[in-house]
Protein backbone atom coordinates (compact mmCIF):
# COMPACT_ATOMS: atom_id res chain seq x y z
CA UNK A 1 0.00 0.00 0.00
CA UNK A 2 1.31 3.63 -0.67
CA UNK A 3 2.25 5.53 2.53
CA UNK A 4 -0.17 7.80 3.99
CA UNK A 5 1.60 11.22 3.30
CA UNK A 6 2.39 10.23 -0.33
CA UNK A 7 0.19 8.15 -2.47
CA UNK A 8 2.60 7.63 -5.21
CA UNK A 9 5.19 6.21 -2.60
CA UNK A 10 5.02 2.62 -2.00
CA UNK A 11 7.10 1.48 0.58
CA UNK A 12 8.58 -1.96 -0.31
CA UNK A 13 9.95 -4.66 2.61
CA UNK A 14 12.42 -7.34 1.41
CA UNK A 15 12.23 -11.02 2.45
CA UNK A 16 14.79 -12.22 4.47
CA UNK A 17 17.45 -13.81 2.30
CA UNK A 18 20.67 -14.75 2.47
CA UNK A 19 23.01 -12.88 0.01
CA UNK A 20 26.31 -14.51 -1.23
CA UNK A 21 29.34 -12.78 -3.13
CA UNK A 22 29.02 -12.08 -6.65
CA UNK A 23 32.48 -12.80 -6.24
CA UNK A 24 33.39 -16.16 -4.64
CA UNK A 25 30.25 -17.02 -3.84
CA UNK A 26 30.96 -16.89 -0.22
CA UNK A 27 28.78 -16.04 2.66
CA UNK A 28 28.02 -11.90 3.14
CA UNK A 29 26.87 -10.04 5.97
CA UNK A 30 25.22 -6.22 5.93
CA UNK A 31 27.70 -3.82 6.17
CA UNK A 32 25.80 -0.61 5.68
CA UNK A 33 21.92 0.11 5.02
CA UNK A 34 20.07 2.98 3.50
CA UNK A 35 16.55 3.53 2.43
CA UNK A 36 15.99 4.81 -1.12
CA UNK A 37 13.33 5.86 -3.42
CA UNK A 38 12.83 4.67 -6.68
CA UNK A 39 11.07 5.46 -9.46
CA UNK A 40 9.41 1.65 -10.78
CA UNK A 41 6.16 2.41 -12.78
CA UNK A 42 4.10 5.53 -14.42
CA UNK A 43 0.61 5.97 -14.40
CA UNK A 44 -1.85 8.08 -16.07
CA UNK A 45 -3.35 10.18 -13.83
CA UNK A 46 -1.44 9.16 -10.75
CA UNK A 47 2.16 10.19 -12.55
CA UNK A 48 5.36 8.05 -11.30
CA UNK A 49 5.37 5.01 -8.91
CA UNK A 50 7.85 5.10 -6.51
CA UNK A 51 8.96 2.55 -4.78
CA UNK A 52 10.90 2.89 -1.31
CA UNK A 53 13.31 -0.05 -0.17
CA UNK A 54 16.29 -0.54 1.79
CA UNK A 55 19.67 -0.79 0.03
CA UNK A 56 21.77 -3.19 1.44
CA UNK A 57 25.60 -2.72 1.00
CA UNK A 58 26.89 -6.37 1.80
CA UNK A 59 30.49 -7.36 2.91
CA UNK A 60 31.94 -10.59 1.77
CA UNK A 61 33.29 -12.57 5.06
CA UNK A 62 35.61 -14.24 2.55
CA UNK A 63 37.44 -11.96 0.07
CA UNK A 64 36.45 -8.77 2.44
CA UNK A 65 34.49 -7.52 -1.22
CA UNK A 66 32.05 -4.81 -0.17
CA UNK A 67 28.96 -4.46 -3.02
CA UNK A 68 24.97 -3.29 -3.13
CA UNK A 69 22.62 -5.81 -3.47
CA UNK A 70 19.87 -4.51 -5.98
CA UNK A 71 17.13 -7.07 -5.54
CA UNK A 72 17.25 -7.97 -9.07
CA UNK A 73 15.44 -4.69 -9.41
CA UNK A 74 18.37 -3.59 -12.06
CA UNK A 75 18.82 -0.20 -9.34
CA UNK A 76 20.42 2.39 -11.28
CA UNK A 77 20.46 6.43 -9.60
CA UNK A 78 16.78 6.82 -8.76
CA UNK A 79 15.39 4.07 -11.10
CA UNK A 80 14.47 0.49 -11.66
CA UNK A 81 15.07 -1.48 -14.57
CA UNK A 82 11.17 -1.83 -15.59
CA UNK A 83 10.62 1.75 -15.01
CA UNK A 84 13.68 2.35 -17.78
CA UNK A 85 12.00 -0.19 -20.35
CA UNK A 86 8.86 1.18 -19.66
CA UNK A 87 10.04 4.94 -20.63
CA UNK A 88 12.12 3.40 -23.64
CA UNK A 89 8.76 1.82 -24.95
CA UNK A 90 7.13 5.29 -25.31
CA UNK A 91 10.21 5.90 -27.33
CA UNK A 92 9.13 4.19 -30.10
CA UNK A 93 7.48 5.97 -32.84
CA UNK A 94 8.00 9.53 -31.03
CA UNK A 95 10.46 11.88 -30.36
CA UNK A 96 12.89 11.45 -27.60
CA UNK A 97 12.15 14.75 -26.43
CA UNK A 98 8.74 14.86 -26.51
CA UNK A 99 9.11 11.49 -24.54
CA UNK A 100 11.32 13.35 -21.82
CA UNK A 101 9.08 16.33 -21.42
CA UNK A 102 5.82 14.44 -20.77
CA UNK A 103 7.35 12.21 -18.43
CA UNK A 104 9.40 15.13 -16.17
CA UNK A 105 12.34 13.25 -17.15
CA UNK A 106 16.15 14.98 -18.71
CA UNK A 107 16.39 14.70 -22.64
CA UNK A 108 19.59 13.34 -22.06
CA UNK A 109 18.38 10.51 -19.69
CA UNK A 110 15.75 9.24 -21.91
CA UNK A 111 18.35 9.67 -24.76
CA UNK A 112 20.94 7.61 -22.83
CA UNK A 113 18.31 4.84 -21.62
CA UNK A 114 16.64 4.41 -25.19
CA UNK A 115 20.12 4.07 -27.05
CA UNK A 116 20.95 1.28 -24.42
CA UNK A 117 18.05 -0.21 -24.20
CA UNK A 118 16.33 0.05 -27.56
CA UNK A 119 18.85 -2.09 -29.48
CA UNK A 120 17.71 -5.26 -27.44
Amino acid sequence: MPSDGEPAVFPVQAAPQCILCPICFGKTYRHDKTLRRFRHSYAWHIGTLWIELEVRRQRCKNCNYTFTYDYDLGLVRSSTLAYRLQIVDHCHGRAISDVAREFGLPYTTVERWFYTYAPK
